[in-house]
């Protein structure tokens, strides 16, 4: 059962392991609203707010992320893609093209990943931990293979969410730029974590988009 999110880390890799030292912070705060806002935060104060709430992401869901990420359905998913082995290069980035030019989510290729039972999963834990933003699941070779909600791109391989977590076959937790997001006064992380298979390999990663709530 998927609890939500309030655990503290487990076994494995150690939050002190974790490369903070490899993670930039930005703020997606408007210079001109900082300057007119009254109710805006000063940097200092926005910059001590990311790293509490870096700090507390990591303390409260990470045990429950690898919970996620080590679902039999989750890992069955993954070792289906890859074990398809289809896609060349060419073919990935016609799909792509093809996603990103894709309006709304009724497409049959955009639900073939909405709707499958590693999808469902996603839901169910979304729908547990209202802070999940979106939540998705990508094959070794960074495309989507599940998702809580459809992704703005179909490959992800080119992006640090994937290539520092899958890190060339030797999976490690990921964690992104905190963004402020000034139209709900909150922070929002994205982690990334491997999946493994039986044997402890790492065959794909799974991304959550996590979101401080209200920030007041």
């Amino acid at each position: 059962m998927l609890t939500a999110c309030g655990c503290a880390p487990g076994e494995g890799q150690p939050v002190e392991s974790l490369p903070w030292n490899n993670t930039s912070f930005s703020s997606t705060r408007s210079a001109a609203n900082s300057s007119t806002d009254a109710d805006s935060e000063t940097p200092a104060q926005a910059d001590a707010g990311e790293l509490q709430f870096r700090d507390r992401v990591v303390q409260e869901c990470l045990d429950n992320l690898r919970r996620i990420a080590s679902q039999p359905v989750v890992v069955a998913a993954v070792k289906k893609t890859n074990d398809a082995n289809w896609r060349t290069q060419q073919q990935i980035d016609q799909t792509d093209l093809q996603w990103r030019q894709t309006q709304g989510v009724e497409d049959p290729l955009i639900q073939k990943y909405l709707k499958n039972p590693c999808a469902d999963l996603l839901r169910q834990a979304q729908r547990s931990n209202p802070k999940y933003m979106e939540l998705f699941v990508m094959d070794d070779k960074g495309c989507i293979v599940a998702e809580s909600d459809k992704t703005s791109d179909f490959w992800q391989g080119d992006e640090e969410k994937w290539t520092e977590c899958f890190n060339g076959g030797n999976g490690r937790i990921f964690v992104g730029d905190v963004q402020y997001d000034r139209s709900t006064r909150s922070y929002v992380v994205q982690i990334s974590l491997p999946i493994y298979n039986e044997q402890h390999a790492t065959i794909g990663a799974m991304t959550v988009s996590v979101s401080s709530g209200s920030h007041n």
